[in-house]
This record gives C-alpha cells, sequence and structure tokens, in this order.
C-alpha cells in the first residue's frame, strides 16, 4: 500500500486551523468565568463539598486545553505536534467522563439520603401532614422494621453506585490507551485499526455508562420512597447532554484521513466539521460544567462535606 493511500482515524476536533483561533477563545473565555463559581463554592461552607472537584478540574483543564487550541491555531509548527495531539485527543476523549462519574456520586448521596432515618422524614420531603401523622400512629415495632428495610435499600444503593463509578474506569483506560497510539497509527496500519477499534470500544462504553446512571436515576424516581425527584430529573437531564457527545463521537468516529493537516472528506478539518464539533462535543461539555458548578449540589443532592459514607455494614436481626 503506498503512502498516497494509507488512511488511519481522523482526528476527533480535526487539527487547529486559522478558523479554530475565534472559537478557541470563546470558549476558553467561556470555561474561565465557570472557574470563579467553582472557587465560591469550595470556599463556602453550605456548598463546599469534594464531589464537585473533578468538575472544577475538568473545567480549568478545558480552559488551558483551549488556549492551547487557539496557539495552534495560529502556529504551524504547534499545530503538528505529536505531544499536543496526543493530548487534545486524550482529552477529547476522556475528559467528560469526569463529570459523567460526578453524576453517579451525586447520584448515590441523594438515593442514600432518601432513606436515612429522620423524625418525620416524610413529611419533611414530601410536605404532608397526614404521613407525618400516619408516623406518629405507628407501633415501634413498625418503625424498627421499616428502618431495617430502608438500610438494606440504602446499602444496595451504594453497592450499586459504587459499581457503576468502577464501571466507569473502562472506557477511560481504552479511551487513554487510543490516545497514547494515535500518533503512532498516523503510519502504522496495525495501530490505525487499534486506534479505530478501540475509541468505538471506549465510546460505546460511555454511552452506555450514562444510560445506566440515566437508569437508575428513574428507578429511583419510581421506586424510591422520599427521593427528592427534581434533583433526580437534573441528573437524568445532564446524563443526557453528556451523551450528546457519544452520539457525536459514535457518528465521526468512522472517518479517516491521510495526514491530519489534510482538507480532504472526512478529514473533520472543513469549516462544516469544526463547527459540528464545538456545537455537539465542546458545547455539551460546558452546559454540564456550569450547571453542576453553578447549583448548590451539596444541598440540592444532600452531598455533605464528603459525599456519603464508604461503607455501613448491615445489622443482623436479633433473634427473639
Amino acid at each position: 500500500m503506498s503512502s498516497e493511500q494509507f488512511t488511519f482515524p481522523s482526528p476527533i476536533g480535526g487539527t487547529p486551523f486559522a478558523i479554530d483561533f475565534a472559537p478557541s477563545i470563546l470558549f476558553a473565555v467561556l470555561y474561565g468565568l465557570v472557574i470563579p463559581i467553582g472557587i465560591y463554592r469550595l470556599t463556602m461552607p453550605k456548598s463546599r463539598t469534594v464531589l464537585s472537584s473533578g468538575t472544577i478540574g475538568f473545567t480549568v483543564e478545558h480552559v488551558v486545553i483551549m488556549a492551547l487550541r487557539a496557539s495552534q491555531a495560529r502556529n504551524e509548527h504547534q499545530r503538528i505536534s505529536h505531544s499536543l495531539t496526543t493530548y487534545m485527543q486524550t482529552s477529547w476523549g476522556i475528559g467528560h467522563l469526569s463529570m459523567a462519574s460526578d453524576l453517579v456520586n451525586l447520584l448515590r448521596c441523594l438515593l442514600v439520603a432518601a432513606t436515612q432515618p429522620t423524625p418525620s422524614s416524610s413529611s419533611v420531603l414530601d410536605g404532608s401532614p397526614e404521613e407525618a401523622y400516619l408516623m406518629t400512629e405507628r407501633s415501634s415495632e413498625e418503625v424498627a422494621t421499616d428502618e431495617d428495610n430502608r438500610q438494606v435499600e440504602r446499602f444496595w444503593y451504594r453497592t450499586i453506585c459504587g459499581y457503576t463509578s468502577l464501571f466507569a474506569l473502562v472506557p477511560i483506560i481504552i479511551g487513554s490507551i487510543a490516545a497514547s497510539q494515535y500518533v503512532g497509527a498516523e503510519s502504522d496500519a496495525s495501530k490505525a485499526k487499534s486506534v479505530h477499534t478501540l475509541r468505538y470500544v471506549s465510546t460505546a462504553m460511555t454511552l452506555v455508562f450514562l444510560l445506566i446512571i440515566q437508569g437508575i436515576a428513574t428507578y429511583g424516581i419510581l421506586y424510591t420512597r422520599n427521593l427528592i425527584k427534581s434533583s433526580a430529573f437534573i441528573i437524568i437531564a445532564l446524563a443526557a447532554v453528556l451523551n450528546v457527545i457519544s452520539v457525536y463521537r459514535l457518528s465521526v468516529l468512522g472517518f479517516q484521513t491521510t495526514s491530519i493537516t489534510s482538507l480532504e472528506p472526512g478529514s473533520l478539518n472543513s469549516a462544516s466539521s469544526k463547527a459540528t464539533f464545538y456545537v455537539f462535543h465542546l458545547a455539551p461539555e460546558w452546559i454540564v460544567a456550569v450547571t453542576l458548578l453553578g447549583i448548590n449540589v451539596r444541598e440540592r443532592f444532600k452531598t455533605g462535606m464528603w459525599g456519603d459514607k464508604l461503607y455501613e455494614p448491615l445489622k443482623k436481626k436479633e433473634k427473639k
């Protein structure tokens, strides 16, 4: 196969040219405006929580990467830099998974909080005086049984969300491997095939990961007593926004190019391809970041400073 005929997977987002300078600066500014909000959340006791760290880190990183992209747009040497190409492909491939992981942790806190034994918890969360009255009429044995059942429920929510969080590591690892091989794929057919496959697998698993989050949240809305449903709907909506990225990536991962600076169809370097990238990849990321930092997640999702406790053993029933 001649060098002119050799193709490899097109870089997601294309290679930065002059037309990328303005949108790169725009997104750098947009992310830069979000950083003070994140700092505010960390400094205020009522909103401070470590569960925002992934989103804050993602926001800072994207200010850096958009500044580098703007620099590449004006500098031909940086444009074809192998290290920057690897960095860009890694960030586009797995960066938004940090926010997706935050969604799992927030969902876990929300579900566990709904099962915590609190005085007249139903009346507090649902605003139902009748429910509060019925609770006072229940016998101590019934209350004890209910609390025990909710402990089991709480245990399983922690377990399921914990394993879901671990599942996110798989597309992160696979996506990182694909990005690390990308530069080599430009001249190696076996690596080109490997990158093509690994990027598809990582993106498909990301889509499944976000669908699992939505499924757990939906189950909570339907079957978890005392759950703050509006917060669960926020998680479902944000997961859907992040999955716009997955759908976009799956639609362009099949494109091949002969060079990262090629302007041929399928190279993802055309003006329309760049516009699609900014609208369906970068914009959804920014929307989720500004939402997660714009709202008080500690209050909205009942996280506390450190989130939910990592482990709570099930109590054994005492034999009478």
